[in-house]
């Protein structure tokens, strides 16, 4: 574990996002298991949030990998969105309005006219499961399904690890389970 907090662990955390009309970014999930809250300062985008249809909600990590990866095809390579496999909705957000995403989120955001978004990433202990499924993800296949890379979020996920047993309750004998023999 490293001495020091790398700065990159703070700057990170929160951002401002300014871009011209006609920005695109195609499908993707933020990377490094954060959870995302974005909220529009002036301007508008749309923001299509991607979820697989019921029936593809409860698969393998190898099937959810294979699901993962055709999302990103969607840009790269101009294939058309299953729709049969994904539900799209699209959310859109004006000035004042806050979307929060978990981690993993896959979502593509359009801004229709020049805009400015101030936001930030955030992990939560009650969203570990979709940050470790998220990191999978980013693991097994890079750059391919997200727009950013941060090296040092693996340093604040080993701090927030070790902060555990400070932060869970302590038993008291008052509190152990009861056994009855019969």
């Amino acid at each position: 574990m490293p001495k020091f907090v790398h700065p990159d662990n703070f700057m990170r955390r929160f951002f401002a996002l300014l871009h011209h009309a006609g920005m695109l970014t195609y499908p993707h999930h933020d990377a490094d298991g954060d959870g995302t809250a974005v909220i529009v300062l002036s301007g508008a985008k749309l923001w299509a949030v991607i979820n697989p249809k019921p029936g593809y909600d409860c698969m393998s990590r190898s099937d959810v990998d294979s699901l993962f990866l055709s999302v990103a095809e969607w840009g790269s390579q101009g294939m058309p969105i299953d729709s049969d496999k994904w539900d799209i909705e699209v959310i859109h957000a004006v000035p004042g309005d806050l979307i929060i995403q978990p981690p993993g989120q896959l979502h593509a955001v359009y801004t229709p006219v020049a805009s400015v978004t101030v936001g930030g990433h955030f992990y939560s202990y009650d969203s570990m499961h979709l940050t470790e499924l998220s990191r999978f993800i980013d693991h097994t296949h890079g750059e391919t399904l997200t727009n950013e890379v941060h090296y040092h979020s693996k340093d604040s996920i080993m701090r927030l690890v070790l902060a555990l047993p400070q932060i869970t309750p302590k038993r008291s004998e008052s509190h152990r389970p009861l056994y009855f023999d019969s």
